[in-house]
């Protein structure tokens, strides 16, 4: 997956770096006057990915603000957190102006060690650094660091009035989310937060919403040092409702900007939205902003409009069925074709469109697409009364076989299953409901069309007690419990 590297300047040398201080790729704080010198404190971490690195290195120095020169011989006192959980608040001596923290996932509860020197920083600098490894829980892992930094001395000399400095770094985090659509199944949907730890993710399948939580200190003196925050939400391709043409993002309930949200289709596997909230817009939150960021994502319009980008990055698919696919019934869809390199402007390209599912055509056309911007291309067929589920819009441009895209698309929509259904269903399996219950639940699903019957249910037995408390509990999807139940009730096992 593609990522962008910032590059900071830390001692006149360009350090790659993924890590960002208050949202930003370094922090420095400062300048103040130490023994009569302009000096600043800078914080920094080594470029390493969180999810293949077993630690994850933060320096802190202390430097002369107009020559960019380390100081040497400096007394650090420093209290430190991850997040809300403390980690230290201990004293540092520095000889030659740098500690480096190594933090490592381990047990609880935290442990350090020191010892002299650091690979990355003294390969990169020059010269040893006291570092200084952290253990504890998931320490690791990614996310907001925070310091307060306390001078004791300078050159060592000490301070009559030691010097305070707050500052912090992040470390992008990444967190899996298994999600059992009614309509793609068992899918994983992959945030990625470049500022603290997220919290509360949930997904609604109706309106297609993603929502979750991320803690943030909502002063003027925090935003004033937090450049930007960045979130990236990343999308299997294999997720059709989720392949929006386009997002828009809430913060406590507050709309933001539609510059805030960029697509990025150009990756093999999937599509990542990221989410960069700069400092104008969190100064416009920060009167009605409330307690921490409660995220809210979803698709830009309430029907389905989907897009894809050709394998060869120079065409954008958008399609809509504005009718939506039913088994057995007329199927319209509508779709156009833009040049990624124009900024998305229709044109006029020919085009071979085929419509599948497991390997079988449904339907097939070829044409020249139209290059109007309020003329759409059409696709008309009869949907056969076997075929449900998903199905996949292909497309191939201008005859060449990597100017190709593909959009999945749901025939016979289910709408989610109520949670009174799934709750009936756990009870079921736990012998906490019987099977009375249980005929009641699977009846229920088929007078809302989730599974089709042309028999009595009249029968429970005792081994679906397993398959019905997995479904339950999210560990099968709604589709494969529901191909069970219809096996069931067509053989004549539950009828």
């Amino acid at each position: 997956m593609k990522r962008l590297l910032l590059a900071v300047l830390v001692l006149l040398v360009a350090i790659p770096a993924n890590v960002h201080g208050h949202g930003n790729a370094s922090e420095t704080v400062g300048p103040v006057d130490i023994n009569g010198k302009s000096v600043s404190l800078e914080i920094s971490s080594s470029a390493t990915d969180p999810g293949l690195a077993a630690d994850q290195q933060i320096s802190i120095s202390l430097l002369n603000h107009d020559t960019k020169v380390t100081l040497r011989d400096v007394t650090f006192k420093i209290l430190a957190e991850r997040g809300d959980e403390f980690l230290f608040d201990r004293q540092f001596d520095a000889e030659h102006g740098f500690v480096v923290f190594n933090f490592v996932s381990g047990e609880d509860p935290v442990t350090i060690a020191e010892e002299e020197g650091s690979e990355f920083f003294a390969s990169l600098l020059g010269f040893d650094s006291r570092l200084v490894h952290i253990r504890g829980s998931d320490l690791a892992e990614g996310g907001l660091y925070k310091f307060k930094v306390t001078v004791l001395a300078a050159e060592g000399l000490p301070l009559g009035t030691p010097e305070v400095f707050s500052a912090g770094v992040s470390i992008p985090q990444t967190t899996r989310h298994h999600i059992n659509d009614p309509n793609y199944g068992s899918q994983y949907i992959d945030v990625i937060t470049y500022y603290d730890a997220i919290s509360d993710f949930a997904y609604d399948p109706l309106s297609r919403e993603i929502t979750y939580s991320m803690p943030f200190e909502w002063s003027e003196e925090n935003i004033n040092q937090t450049l930007v925050v960045h979130e990236e939400i990343s999308i299997p391709l294999g997720f059709g409702d989720l392949l929006a043409s386009g997002f828009t993002m809430h913060v406590n309930g507050i709309k933001l900007s539609e510059k805030v949200v960029a697509v990025d289709d150009f990756i093999a596997d999937g599509r990542t939205v990221h989410f960069t909230i700069f400092q104008q817009e969190l100064l416009k939150l920060l009167e009605d902003a409330g307690d921490g960021m409660s995220f809210a994502i979803r698709p830009d319009r309430d029907y389905i409009h989907l897009s894809a980008v050709t394998d060869n990055g120079q065409f954008r698919i958008y399609a809509h069925s504005p009718d939506g696919l039913e088994s057995g019934q007329d199927a319209r869809i509508t779709f156009d074709v833009t040049d990624v390199f124009l900024r998305d402007v229709p044109v006029a390209a020919s085009y071979e469109l085929s419509v599948s599912q497991a390997g079988r055509t449904i339907h097939e056309q070829s044409g020249t697409s139209t290059d109007s911007k309020t003329q759409h291309n059409t696709a008309e067929f009869s949907m056969p009364a076997d075929v449900t589920g998903i199905v996949h819009l292909n497309l191939k441009l201008d005859g060449n076989d990597r100017a190709t895209a593909a959009i999945s698309m749901v025939v016979d929509r289910a709408s989610p299953v109520p949670d009174h259904i799934r709750s009936g269903a756990l009870a079921w399996s736990q012998d906490k409901a019987d099977d009375d219950a249980f005929l009641q639940i699977t009846r229920q699903l088929v007078d809302s069309g989730h599974i089709r019957a042309d028999a009595d249910i009249a029968h429970a037995p005792s081994w679906l007690k397993y398959a019905a408390g997995a479904w339950a509990s999210g560990d099968i999807s709604d589709s494969e419990f529901f191909k069970i139940l219809e096996f069931l009730i067509s053989s004549g096992v539950m009828s």
